[in-house]
Parts: structure tokens; C-alpha cells; sequence
């Protein structure tokens, strides 16, 4: 190796460990307010201010949804991708056939925001519904176990009025086992699951049962360095994905395909799979 390619990798390693420790300390920051008080304020505040500018520029029924269901349920979400969320869950709903899915469902707010444009898709809300699991090295300086916890109970109220809606309770994807047909195939998915292991295992379950042409959203990629670390080495193990930032803390990956409309397209892709 020449001087000059050890400077410039010694240069990139420099910077790959900056861009790290930024994210680690804006990671700790966000997440040591630890859903409490000052957590919800700097939330509520923000996405206050994001939901008036939508509305001058979006449907006043979506943004009316979105600040429902941000007061029935606290949500580490804020208002642009709340809407992003609803937009791309809608559009996949009418444009597919396939069941949609959430994996860290928490009090189940998004929950409630999916539902409400989804129509007669199936979706499966998928939580521990007992807090953060057991933390990997990426997440430990970061999260504590536990974390996060929300009961059942509580978020089965928020979609109670909404039909084909299905919970699958525990560890993802371990809890899918004969509660999620192994034939099911989804048209979107949401993941929300904070955690490195969690995010990893999601979209390898997921992706095989993709519809070609279908979505997954992961929240918290810019701003969490396990979710991040799950989502790069998930693409790069799947070169053919097609992967995208958001203008907020999200990522969506789409499996590569396009999808006639018709129910005969959809039971062949079934067939083909």
C-alpha cells in the first residue's frame, strides 16, 4: 500500500470515528431523557412546529389524524414522520394486496396512524409489549432493558375499532412462529425497534416475505448507531436493495419489482415465490 492510500485510509477511519461519536452522543442525548418529562416537551414542541407547516401544504384530514393519535398516545415520533409513515402505509395499501406490519408498536400511536389508511389490510402489530430486551454492545451505552414498556391492553384500545388487526407478543421474530402464516407477504413494513439485534432480525425476516416493489421504513437510522449498523450490514449482505434516507431519522429499503395492479399479478408473484 502506497503513502498516499495510507493517508487517505487513516483519513477515512478518522472520520468514520467522528461521524460515530457524534452519533453516540447525540444517541445518549435523545435516549437518556428516558421518556420522561423533558422527552415529551421536546417532542411535543417539535412536532408542533412540523405539523402547523404541513398543514399549509398537505390534506388537513391527514394532519388531523396524525395530531389525534399523537394525544391518545405518547410517540417518540414526530410529526414529519408520523406523515410519512401515514403516506407511504396508504399508498401500499391501495396499491398491494399484501399485509402490512409494525415491529415496536410502543404505546401505539403508529399503530393508530397505519390503521387509519389502511383499509381491509391485514396488520400485525409486533412488541414484547414488556419494554427493551437484552442490549447488544452497539445499543448498551445507549438504552437500558426495559425500556419503553407498554402493555397489550393499553394499545389494543387505541385500534379497537379497526378491523384485520392482529398482535404478535414477544421477541421478534421468534414470536411470529404460529401466530404469522409462513405464506404471508407484506406490502409494508414498520420498524421501530430501536435496538441493533431487533432491527437485523426484522429485516431478515422480512425481506423474503416482501412483495417485489414493497417497502420497509426504519425509524431512528440517522440518529441511532445499532439501527444504522443493522441497516448497513443488511444492504450490504443484499446488494440489489434499494436503499434511501429521508429527510428525517428514517430509512426505507424496497425489494427490487413492480407490481401490476390485480389480484392476478399478486397470486403469481405468491406462486413465483
Amino acid at each position: 500500500m502506497s503513502v498516499s492510500e495510507k493517508t487517505l485510509k487513516s483519513a477515512n477511519r478518522v472520520r468514520q470515528d467522528k461521524g460515530f461519536r457524534r452519533k453516540v452522543f447525540t444517541s445518549r442525548f435523545f435516549q437518556r431523557l428516558g421518556g420522561g418529562f423533558l422527552e415529551r416537551i421536546m417532542i411535543s414542541f417539535i412536532s408542533g412546529i412540523q405539523l402547523r407547516s404541513l398543514s399549509a401544504l398537505k390534506s388537513r384530514n391527514d394532519i388531523e389524524v396524525i395530531r389525534r393519535a399523537k394525544k391518545m398516545r405518547h410517540s417518540l415520533l414526530l410529526g414529519s414522520e408520523c406523515f410519512s409513515i401515514l403516506s407511504m402505509a396508504r399508498a401500499y395499501a391501495k396499491s398491494m394486496s399484501g399485509a402490512i406490519a409494525e415491529v415496536g408498536t410502543f404505546q401505539g400511536c403508529s399503530a393508530r396512524i397505519i390503521c387509519e389508511v389502511k383499509d381491509e389490510a391485514k396488520c400485525y402489530l409486533c412488541d414484547t409489549f414488556e419494554g427493551l430486551p437484552d442490549l447488544h454492545q452497539y445499543d448498551r451505552a445507549i438504552h437500558k432493558k426495559g425500556q419503553y414498556a407498554a402493555s397489550l391492553e393499553s394499545v389494543r384500545d387505541v385500534v379497537k375499532d379497526y378491523p384485520n388487526v392482529h398482535f404478535v407478543k414477544g421477541f421478534f421474530p421468534d414470536a411470529a412462529q404460529g401466530r404469522i402464516p409462513e405464506d404471508e407477504r407484506f406490502s409494508f413494513v414498520h420498524l421501530d425497534v430501536d435496538l441493533y439485534e431487533g432491527t437485523l432480525k426484522s429485516l431478515e425476516y422480512f425481506y423474503p416475505r416482501l412483495l417485489p416493489g414493497a417497502a420497509v421504513v426504519v425509524h431512528d437510522y440517522s440518529v441511532l448507531t445499532g439501527v444504522e449498523q443493522a441497516v448497513h450490514e443488511f444492504c450490504d449482505a443484499h446488494r440489489d436493495i434499494i436503499f434511501f434516507e429521508l429527510a428525517t431519522t428514517q430509512a426505507v429499503l424496497i425489494k427490487p419489482g413492480i407490481v401490476p395492479s390485480g389480484s392476478e399479478s399478486d397470486e403469481k408473484i405468491l406462486q413465483d415465490d
